[in-house]
C-alpha cells in the first residue's frame, strides 16, 4: 500500500507543473499513467516503473515552453547608433513578440516604430517584416539577443517606395 503513494506524489507534481508552468499542456496524460500503473496487475513492478518513466519523459519533452514571455518587459538603456532610448517588448504568442521602439522627446517617451512579429528563440530574435515607420511603409530586418535581463536589438528599416531611404536602429538595455 505504501508503494502506491510513491507514484501519486510525482504524478500530481507533474500535473501541477504542466498546469502552471507549461500552460495546460498534456496534464491528462499523467492521469493515464497513474491509472495504468495501478490497474495493470499482471505487469511486474519494475516494468510498470520503467513504463511510467518513459511516458513521463515523453510527456515532459512534448511540453512547449512559452519562450516569448521571457523576452517581455520594458528595457531602458542608452541608444546605439540611432535614437532608440527605450524598448517595450510584449508577448503575442509562444514564439513571437511585439517590439515598440521609443525615443525620449521633451521628457516623454514616444513610439516611432513598432515591429509586430519578431520571432524569438531562447536567446535570439529575428525581425523580417513590413510595417509603418515615420508615416511611411518600411521593411524591417534585424536581429536581437537576450542575455539575462539585458537585450540587444539592431537592424534596419528600408522604405518600400525608396530603397535609398534606410533607417538604422541599435539598442542595448536592461529591464
Amino acid at each position: 500500500m505504501l508503494i502506491k503513494y510513491f507514484y501519486v506524489a510525482p504524478i500530481l507534481m507533474f500535473q501541477i507543473i504542466c498546469i502552471f508552468y507549461f500552460r495546460p499542456v498534456l496534464p491528462y496524460l499523467a492521469s493515464v499513467v497513474f491509472i495504468f500503473t495501478f490497474t495493470a496487475k499482471h505487469i511486474g513492478m519494475k516494468t510498470r516503473t520503467l513504463i511510467a518513466i518513459v511516458l513521463l519523459t515523453t510527456i515532459l519533452s512534448s511540453c512547449k515552453k512559452d519562450i516569448a514571455s521571457d523576452w517581455a518587459g520594458t528595457y531602458d538603456g542608452v541608444a546605439g547608433s540611432s535614437t532608440v532610448n527605450r524598448v517595450l517588448v510584449t508577448s503575442t504568442d509562444k514564439t513571437h513578440v511585439r517590439i515598440e521602439l521609443q525615443a525620449l522627446i521633451f521628457g516623454a517617451y514616444a513610439t516611432f516604430a513598432t515591429i509586430q512579429n519578431g520571432t524569438v528563440s531562447a536567446s535570439n530574435l529575428t525581425v523580417n517584416e513590413d510595417g509603418p515607420y515615420n508615416g511611411g511603409n518600411y521593411h524591417f530586418s534585424g536581429l536581437g539577443t537576450l542575455n539575462g535581463n539585458t537585450i540587444h536589438i539592431y537592424g534596419s528599416a528600408t522604405n518600400n517606395s525608396n530603397s535609398s531611404d534606410v533607417q538604422y536602429y541599435d539598442f542595448t538595455g536592461t529591464k
